[in-house]
């Protein structure tokens, strides 16, 4: 049984500094969520963290192109190594061409129960799938503005990256 908290969340608009203010779409979401969720994690991360990230390595492979949210490749790194080849090509006078991904394009949404067959079929644990369906069977939402104005849902869907 996973504790009903757990499945709460605030969610806080962040103006992205550019743009007009009044246009939604320059604002991005930040979701907050209890800190309690995770209490191995706060009471030992650095052996949570390489516990799980080498649990989940095997569980579930992570591209050797992935950058962000990685231990030792960050999004810096991306950009560096961007960088150092652009300057490589420009010292041979080549042309250099560099495509860009954007990511809110990327994610989509799918169904949960998607997302549970998905980690079955990659034979992650029961165990562990069942903690993460009871942490999001009861997932609800509240949103916050400037004016304070809640209004709390329930969340029926994931987004990923990961075609499944």
């Amino acid at each position: 049984m996973v504790p009903e908290v757990w499945g709460d969340s605030i969610i806080v608009l962040n103006f992205k500094q550019n743009g007009d203010a009044i246009e939604c779409s320059n604002y991005r979401g930040i979701k907050l969520i209890s800190y309690t969720k995770n209490p191995i994690k706060v009471n030992i991360p650095y052996v949570y963290e390489r516990l799980v990230d080498s649990k989940h390595r095997k569980m579930i492979p992570i591209s050797e192109e992935q950058f962000g949210f990685m231990l030792v490749r960050s999004t810096a790194n991306a950009i560096f190594t961007a960088r150092q080849v652009m300057e490589k090509y420009q010292k041979k006078r080549k042309s250099c061409y560099l495509a860009f991904l954007d990511q809110e394009k990327a994610y989509r949404r799918l169904p949960r129960e998607v997302l549970w067959r998905s980690l079955r079929k990659r034979e992650v644990p029961e165990y562990v799938i069942q903690i993460i369906t009871g942490t999001y069977a009861r997932s609800r939402a509240t949103a916050r503005s400037r004016t304070d104005t809640q209004r709390r849902w329930l969340s029926r869907l994931v987004c990923t990256k990961d075609k499944y």
